[in-house]
């Protein structure tokens, strides 16, 4: 909390008045890592973010999306909620409005979309993807980068298990 009243993100300031963490931006943000169908030891499915900004950004406002055309407010992301620079998040696609780590739809195991969008509904990021294999992740290789890879061990919150790039 800073002079005020408002609530936002800060820096330690052990004893003294706190002070407004830098942010980084929203736009740079990358839907990173998806399961659409979970499998022991990882069986709920995913929506991971990843953002490449050494800065955190704040998520809050922004939306995921299965349906970024039509429906692109489906999941709101909760006000206060941050992604650490240079960091990961996993949303639980299980269909819960509630808590804060999960989205309000499933992912389709035959193909989808999933988008990232802004609070005035721009797209970020949008990911289409064909059908997927149980138990079996898919994401972007290096994180944040343009290629797709399946991901034979899912990772969620973490740097994705991309395959070694031959010498």
């Amino acid at each position: 909390r800073v002079t005020g009243g408002d609530w936002i993100l800060t820096q330690p300031t052990f004893g003294s008045a706190n002070v407004a963490q830098a942010l980084g931006l929203a736009n740079r943000l990358k839907i990173n890592e998806w399961l659409a169908s979970g499998a022991t030891p990882n069986p709920d499915d995913f929506v991971e973010l990843f953002n490449p900004d050494p800065l955190p950004v704040a998520l809050g406002g922004l939306s995921l999306s299965d349906q970024p055309i039509g429906a692109p407010r489906r999941s709101v992301i909760a006000p206060l909620s941050f992604i650490a620079g240079s960091g990961y998040r996993a949303f639980l696609a299980d269909g819960q409005k509630s808590p804060a780590n999960h989205v309000n739809f499933k992912l389709s195991v035959e193909q989808g979309e999933i988008g990232l969008l802004s609070a005035s509904q721009t797209v970020i990021d949008r990911v289409i993807y064909a059908p997927q294999r149980p138990g079996v992740a898919s994401g972007r290789c290096p994180d944040g980068g343009n290629s797709v890879s399946v991901q034979s061990v899912p990772t969620p919150a973490s740097p994705n298990a991309c395959p070694p790039v031959p010498p």
